[in-house]
């Protein structure tokens, strides 16, 4: 995701400096789509560093597509509302924003990634069982 920056902590704070590259609008360039990938992956990131909360479910839009919301609240800590701030200053971050009420709690739709095929889930599931288990896969002497 080139050109979406993380966002750096320092003692439960974000970086400041993080946060001037983002003040002109074209940097990073505008995209909806990876707006929503970057909320999708900084702001669970920020619930790990600070005192704020954040929560990803799976749900519905408007028109019965499915989307991921994420539930951020920001408890009033100072540094979750300079990210929000962030949000608010950029159009394809602020695009996501479904809602938001009084003691900073926000609710953001993300487009949801499209689903795997079987074949690729059961493909991943061998190749964990095999790194844990050895080549066979499992643990016991069974056959198939």
């Amino acid at each position: 995701m080139s050109g979406w920056p993380e966002i750096e902590y320092d003692d439960c704070y974000p970086v400041d400096e993080d946060f001037v590259e983002w003040g002109v609008v074209s940097s990073p360039k505008l995209d909806m789509a990876k707006a929503g990938e970057w909320l999708l992956r900084e702001l669970p990131r920020a619930a790990e560093h600070m005192c704020c909360s954040c929560r990803v479910r799976k749900g519905k839009n408007s028109f019965g597509e499915a989307v991921l919301l994420i539930e951020f609240s920001t408890s009033g800590w100072s540094g979750a509302e300079s990210i929000i701030a962030l949000i608010e200053r950029r159009v394809d971050l602020r695009h996501h924003m479904l809602s938001w009420r009084r003691g900073g709690h926000y609710v953001f739709e993300v487009k949801a990634p499209p689903p795997r095929p079987i074949s690729e889930v059961r493909a991943q599931a061998w190749a964990t069982r095999r790194a844990k288990y050895g080549e066979r896969g499992h643990h016991g002497s069974y056959s198939r």
